[in-house]
């Protein structure tokens, strides 16, 4: 009879390699597969925290505030009273034009219709950037829908202006209700 034999270093090292390359295969799958959500998720949080930023600025500053999109990025602009134009915003924050991730597009639609982007910075135009949305100095905005998604789909991702209060209830303990950037993703409710 043989006495009985246990696995060699050998044998355990090239078990433990194996289970190493399939593991991290596993976790770049993964990550692989989920980098367009996070890429979608961050630039959702972005643009809503810029629009909010950018309805704030225009009341406190008693300014009109505007975002300009093209397919590919963002810009948004302040109405300049004595040049009667659109000019980039001159704040640190909202000055610079937001570039989108690969794969990712705008759409949008004004007023229910939609709108063909053109490159914010067109040398044909006359003018500058044409903006889709607006934030007005008295709080309100215009009726606007920024869509945001990939190839496949356009509106994974939507901003919507909505100046009616969130809830009835609510709104009575504020004098003046204040208007809000609704956010649709995969057409649910995100708060």
């Amino acid at each position: 009879m043989r006495a009985a034999r246990g696995f060699t270093l050998i044998e355990i090292m090239v078990v433990v390699v194996i289970m190493g390359v399939m593991i991290a295969g596993g976790v770049l799958a993964l990550g692989l597969a989920d980098g367009g959500n996070r890429a979608l998720t961050r630039t959702r949080e972005r643009l809503i925290e810029l629009a909010n930023y950018a309805r704030e600025r225009a009341e406190v500053e008693g300014r009109d505030y505007a975002l300009a999109a093209a397919p590919q990025e963002c810009q948004f602009l302040a109405w300049d009273v004595r040049a009667r134009e659109w000019v980039q915003a001159d704040d640190d924050l909202l000055g610079k034009p937001m570039s989108l991730p690969d794969g990712l597009r705008f759409s949008a639609r004004v007023e229910g219709r939609p709108v063909l982007l053109k490159p914010l910075r067109d040398p044909d135009a006359k003018n500058g950037p044409r903006p889709i949305a607006i934030f007005y100095a008295g709080g309100d905005m215009s009726e606007f829908e920024l869509l945001l998604g990939d190839e496949s789909r356009a509106d994974k991702l939507i901003l919507r202006a909505n100046n009616a209060p969130k809830d009835v209830s609510a709104s009575r303990s504020q004098s003046i209700p204040q208007p809000r950037i609704d956010v649709l993703v995969d057409g649910q409710p995100v708060d």
